[in-house]
């Protein structure tokens, strides 16, 4: 049985290297959104 944990720890690793990506990406987001906020609030 060791060849299905290791493909389940695989699998769980590739996961987890795509939610890190997401977050990445959700912090990007975060930081655009904080500009155009600091820049709408300078234009009122």
């Amino acid at each position: 049985m060791p060849g299905l944990l290791d493909r389940l720890l695989g699998v769980l690793l590739a996961d987890l290297e795509v939610v890190q990506e997401l977050l990445a990406d959700l912090e990007v987001v975060q930081v655009q959104l904080a500009e155009q906020v600091r820049v709408r609030a300078r234009t009122m």
